[in-house]
């Protein structure tokens, strides 16, 4: 039998583990770092606490929101959950980087002391479903021709519903897509320049849109000319009373005599609907050449198709007021007969102190899809050979002029995003060379 000091002993011992048994509690929070739809106003969070003896005293919960001004605010009053094992929720409104704080209190009767416990589950609120069009890059479109635009949108919070695009052009220019599929982040625009759309860039105005979502961009198309190798136009007509059409048979030219035309010519050229014999534009009044061995150099023609027109005219028998120039090239825009033509002066011959002699027959020549044209020949002062004008038809304005050396070159229209180019090149003693005029 124990004695009464080992009795004493033995009471406190077995006093002292009760009480830190009853002492002893856990709070347990869910699941760190929860993701919640944005569609998620509140949700219920759930907690539990190991058994004890003792109710748990001030337990509490306050949420922390980093992103107002007063952070913490209190979700539950201060109150006591009850002995032994349990679980409970409290409700809490989502907002973005919140934080749910869980606090409970026990006292330690062998210690005197109170034990707290301190749990936190910080929620992340994920994006509501939606999109957004990621910019769209320039595009050129060629006149007569179409291009597609790449369309790309940013899914966010799960979208993966099928977007609508529609497009707002003018000036000739048209567009239309099937949209962006469904589960798909990807479509396309398909534009169209008419025939005779507006050379230039204009903005055109992209509207997405998926049930209640939508977003829009703006992105310039630029219309420009076809590209490809200039070609040589010949005379339809050099002498009265010849007659010639274009390709497509739609219009006519006709040579007259200069007698019959104000000014001093020795001819005239016509230009008329074959259809009707109406008129597109003024006469144009015109002379052969001068000079051996092209006394007989000069007319009228037309680009490849019916768009476009030249004369070419010297300054031989017939003219009855003195000139200084060999040889002038007027070209006539048919789409627009009475806008105004373009003249430029062209050389047979290049002469000067101290340059030997150098003749070159004038030419025309013009672009794919004849909004540009050349007029070429000798350069009138040298010292280079060679000089040829580069001339916007569909705009009747000149562009520049490019001198070189070679009687032999080539002429192309390029393309370089939405820049375009008139390259002429040559080979002048074993060296190539190209010279670069842009397309404004």
């Amino acid at each position: 039998m124990p004695t009464p000091s080992r009795a004493r002993a033995l009471a406190a011992a077995s006093l002292a583990a009760a009480v830190a048994a009853c002492s002893s509690f856990t709070l347990r929070a869910p699941t760190d770092n929860q993701t919640f739809s944005a569609a998620t106003t509140s949700v219920p969070v759930r907690f539990d606490w190991t058994p004890t003896n003792q109710s748990l005293q001030n337990f509490r919960a306050t949420l922390t929101n980093p992103a107002v001004t007063t952070p913490q605010t209190d979700v539950t009053s201060r109150f006591t959950l009850g002995a032994g094992s349990g679980a409970g929720s409290v409700p809490v409104t989502l907002g973005p980087g919140q934080t749910l704080r869980l606090q409970a209190e026990l006292y330690d009767p062998l210690y005197r002391r109170t034990i707290a416990r301190d749990q936190s589950v910080t929620f992340n609120i994920g994006a509501a479903p939606s999109f957004s069009l990621r910019p769209i890059g320039d595009i050129l479109v060629e006149r007569g021709a179409s291009a597609a635009a790449p369309v790309t949108i940013t899914p966010t919070g799960g979208f993966a519903d099928a977007v609508t695009l529609s497009v707002q052009a003018a000036g000739g220019v048209t567009a239309t897509s099937s949209g962006v599929p469904a589960g798909s982040t990807t479509g396309a625009i398909a534009v169209t320049a008419a025939p005779t759309a507006t050379f230039g860039a204009q903005t055109l105005t992209v509207n997405a849109t998926s049930g209640a979502l939508s977003d829009s961009e703006r992105f310039d198309v630029v219309v420009g000319r076809a590209a490809g190798p200039f070609s040589a136009a010949g005379f339809a007509v050099t002498t009265p009373p010849q007659s010639g059409l274009s390709a497509d048979g739609a219009v006519r030219v006709r040579a007259v005599l200069g007698s019959s035309l104000p000014g001093p010519s020795a001819f005239g050229a016509i230009f008329e609907t074959a259809a009707t014999g109406a008129p597109l534009g003024p006469s144009v009044p015109y002379n052969h050449g001068r000079l051996p061995p092209n006394v007989s150099h000069g007319g009228a023609g037309f680009c490849a198709g019916s768009s476009a027109a030249f004369v070419l005219s010297g300054s031989g028998p017939g003219v009855t007021t003195g000139v200084d120039i060999e040889y002038q090239a007027t070209f006539r825009n048919l789409a627009a007969p009475n806008a105004g033509d373009v003249s430029v002066d062209v050389n047979q011959l290049r002469t000067g102190p101290g340059i030997p002699s150098y003749s070159f027959t004038p030419l025309v020549m013009f672009s794919p899809d004849c909004t540009l044209a050349l007029a070429v020949g000798a350069h009138p002062i040298g010292p280079v050979n060679n000089l040829a004008i580069i001339v916007d038809v569909a705009r009747a304005r000149v562009l520049g002029s490019v001198e070189f050396n070679p009687p032999s070159f080539t002429a192309t229209v390029e393309t370089s995003g939405t820049a375009q180019r008139v390259v002429l090149t040559w080979v002048d003693q074993g060296q190539t060379i190209s010279q670069a005029t842009p397309i404004p």
